[in-house]
């Protein structure tokens, strides 16, 4: 994860208040960045302030059925 990355995701929990519903995007095709995306959306969703709120992941098409399989155990 490059340095400005790593700066905006501590910051994220400061927006959560009041969220409704969560949009993940992920670029399926950046295979090198997949675990750490799969791991910061996890990070992500142990924040109280996001507890049973809908959570959708788009995805571009190219690469959908790996990204699929990446994410299968997320939860």
């Amino acid at each position: 994860m490059n340095k400005s990355q790593s700066k905006i995701r501590i910051i994220w929990n400061h927006y959560f208040q009041d969220t409704k519903a969560l949009i993940y995007v992920i670029d399926s095709d950046d295979r090198a960045r997949i675990d750490e995306a799969c791991e910061a959306f996890q990070k992500t969703l142990l924040n109280d302030e996001l507890k049973g709120i809908p959570s959708l992941i788009p995805a571009n098409l190219e690469g959908l059925d790996w990204l699929a399989n990446q994410l299968k155990d997320v939860r």
